[in-house]
């Protein structure tokens, strides 16, 4: 790495919001198909875990761009100091969402690399906003983040005025639901096949659609239902401050029943239409 590389690492770690008032709480996307951890998200927090909205209220006018770099900074130091193996989700837009213009990606490599962390499971996300800007940008931001080796994702999908074509342009490798297309959707059967066509065009993508922000089995069990199977959220974990923490034991037995009873249905499907085949090729045969 060139000198103006070495400087600019050097400035994201001495930058005047002190990073010793600032550490990481990590948050796990879990995989309900066969119970792993697909990734985990830094959330910014105080030392004495204070919540992200308490930092953010002390950052100064122009300093925002210079926050999130030295955030990132200290969540790839974190994940490697953790050993984190899977995607480590990181979002950009946490403090100056109008600001963002992709200038940053080759540093945000640069540092990964200089920590040993592979850029490749490192997950750049940005938020789907109601700012023209960034909504316009958007194919192009992340364009520059896959030109740098890193995974993508669009955050709250659905909170702005993103429309599904946008994924056709962007290809990002996720889109994360936003919690207000997830807070009682089991009791909403219109919001339910919202998202089972969002899933369904994510799917002929090839992209991963996580819900966020999910907190009961019935929300867990209506996503499902949709064609959801990655979850973040109080159900499956509380975000662990400066570590990684373990799924609740107690969410599984439940999903898993429901899995039995979904697979049972399947087998039952399959054999009134065997059954159904069998009866037409019959009368056909008959004439």
């Amino acid at each position: 790495m060139d000198d103006s590389g070495s400087n600019g690492l050097l400035q994201v770690s001495k930058h005047p919001i002190r990073r010793c008032d600032l550490t990481m709480a990590f948050q796990p996307f879990v995989d309900v198909n066969d119970k792993s951890v697909y990734g985990y998200e830094a959330l910014v927090r105080g030392t004495n875990n204070e919540p992200a909205s308490d930092i953010f209220a002390h950052i100064a006018q122009g300093e925002e761009a210079g926050f999130d770099l030295a955030c990132t900074a200290l969540a790839i130091d974190l994940a490697s100091t953790l050993n984190v193996s899977t995607y480590l989700g990181i979002n950009l837009s946490r403090a100056h969402s109008g600001s963002i213009d992709g200038n940053e990606a080759h540093l945000i490599a640069a540092i990964a690399r200089a920590r040993d962390f592979p850029v490749q499971r490192v997950m750049i996300e940005i938020t789907e906003s109601r700012d023209r800007v960034i909504r316009e940008r958007m194919p192009e931001l992340l364009c520059r983040y896959k030109a740098e080796g890193f995974a993508t994702a669009i955050d709250r999908f659905g909170l702005g005025d993103l429309g599904l074509d946008v994924l056709g342009h962007c290809r990002p490798d996720a889109i994360k639901l936003s919690t207000s297309l997830v807070r009682d959707i089991d009791a909403d059967p219109v919001q339910c096949s919202v998202i089972a066509g969002i899933a369904q065009v994510c799917n002929e993508l090839g992209i991963q659609v996580i819900a966020v922000g999910v907190e009961t089995a019935g929300e867990c069990r209506a996503l499902r239902d949709a064609g959801v199977h990655l979850f973040q959220g109080y159900l499956f974990a509380h975000p662990g401050l400066n570590r990684l923490p373990a799924i609740l034991p107690a969410v599984w037995p439940g999903i898993e029943r429901r899995m039995q009873l979904d697979r049972r249905r399947g087998d039952r499907d399959l054999a009134r239409g065997a059954g159904r085949g069998a009866v037409r090729g019959a009368d056909r045969r008959s004439h």
